[in-house]
């Protein structure tokens, strides 16, 4: 068997190792790049930035900073991650449900932060929409804002009330 990351053609660890840290890296650059250069609000790219850092103030990330006692999602009770609170929560997921064409929704709803984060930003993957580069990051942000609105400042905002505020034009 030849190797073909060796001008020799033999593996070793070293190579493998180099060959796997320069994808990931490449891999990273291009969403860093993408999340830097999208066309929304600069509180939006940082808002990303945070997202693809896995650092918002998720309940799981409120408990291991010991701000919090209880890691669930106050809507429905799974462990409240990063991907949960903005993708797969059944209140994020009836905004997406509206946005992400039916071919889409099976990859939309399968990945982790890194891979969401991929192919929303880099890929711009849901085909058929116009503007994704845009509603994507905004409707992430929309729905975090919204998420703080109704915990923690006791806002009842029903979100099919409040559908106008996922409209991007």
């Amino acid at each position: 068997m030849i190797w073909g990351y060796t001008p020799n053609g033999v593996f070793s660890t070293r190579t493998a190792y180099e060959v796997l840290t320069m994808r990931e890296t490449d891999h990273n650059r291009l969403v860093w790049k993408a999340i830097w250069r999208a066309p929304v609000a600069q509180r939006v790219r940082h808002f990303l930035w945070l997202v693809k850092r896995d650092r918002l103030f998720t309940n799981m990330e409120r408990v291991r900073r010991h701000m919090a006692e209880d890691a669930a999602c106050v809507f429905c009770g799974q462990l409240e991650s990063t991907v949960h609170v903005l993708g797969d929560c059944v209140k994020a997921c009836k905004v997406w449900l509206r946005l992400v064409p039916r071919s889409c929704k099976l990859r939309f709803f399968s990945q982790d932060v890194n891979e969401w984060m991929w192919t929303n930003v880099v890929e711009y993957f849901v085909v058929g929409l116009e503007n994704w580069g845009t509603t994507f990051p905004i409707v992430c942000w929309r729905l975090w804002a919204w998420r703080n609105m109704t915990i923690f400042l006791n806002k009842i905002v029903l979100l099919r009330r409040s559908w106008r505020i996922f409209k991007v034009e």
